[in-house]
């Protein structure tokens, strides 16, 4: 993780896509609070792929909604859609696994 001088940070990882194989990638993520964060590919296959996530507070809960565009030089299009949202579901259950800790 390398944090920025604005309210973003950078974070590499990796991830299993199509086949199985490895992907390495690496995201900027700006924090806009309380309005939500913007995620931006800035390496690996999707690079130059941008997604908003807007959060809207329900109550006790939050409502999320992520919208954008997502592109990649190496992966067929009909194959990129189950790999973000793969990504997308992994990662909201990270997050969900983590806010279980400070309750």
């Amino acid at each position: 993780m390398e944090p920025q001088l604005d309210q973003s940070v950078v974070i590499s990882f990796d991830n299993t896509g199509p086949g199985g194989m490895k992907i390495n990638n690496k995201i900027k993520v700006t924090a806009f609070p309380p309005v939500g964060l913007l995620i931006e590919y800035v390496g690996g296959p999707p690079a130059g792929s941008k997604m908003m996530q807007y959060n809207t507070p329900q109550g006790i809960k939050t409502s999320v909604t992520i919208a954008g565009e997502v592109q990649s030089q190496a992966i067929a299009e009909n194959q990129l859609r189950p790999m973000i949202m793969q990504n997308l579901e992994r990662m909201f259950n990270e997050d969900q696994e983590n806010l279980r800790k400070f309750q």
